[in-house]
C-alpha cells in the first residue's frame, strides 16, 4: 500500500491542464495490477480500486512525463515499476 500512496503523493504534488494522454489509461490499468500482484495479502475493495484507479488517471494527467517514464520503462516488471514510483518520490521530497 505504500506504493499506492506514494504514486497518489508524488504525483498530485504537481499540476497540469493539459489533456489526458492516451498511454494515461494502459500505464494506470498497468499501476492497478501491479499493486494487486504486489499486495496479495489484501483484497482490494471496488470502492477502492475505483479510488486507486481515478487518483492514478489524475496523477498521470498532472504529471505525464513522470508517469510515462516510470511505465515505459517497467514494462516488465512490477518490481521495476514500484521503484521508479519511489525514486520519482524520493526526488520530489528533496
Amino acid at each position: 500500500m505504500k506504493l499506492i500512496l506514494s504514486f497518489l503523493v508524488v504525483f498530485s504534488l504537481s499540476s497540469s491542464l493539459w489533456a489526458l494522454d492516451p498511454k494515461c489509461e494502459p500505464a494506470c490499468e498497468r499501476f492497478l495490477s501491479c499493486a494487486k500482484e504486489m499486495n496479495k495479502e489484501k483484497t482490494a475493495t471496488p470502492a477502492e480500486i475505483k479510488r486507486m484507479k481515478d487518483g492514478c488517471l489524475n496523477a498521470c494527467k498532472r504529471n505525464t512525463k513522470a508517469v510515462l517514464a516510470c511505465y515505459d520503462a517497467s514494462q516488465s516488471s512490477c518490481g521495476e515499476f514500484a521503484l521508479c514510483i519511489q525514486k520519482s518520490y524520493s526526488a520530489t521530497k528533496k
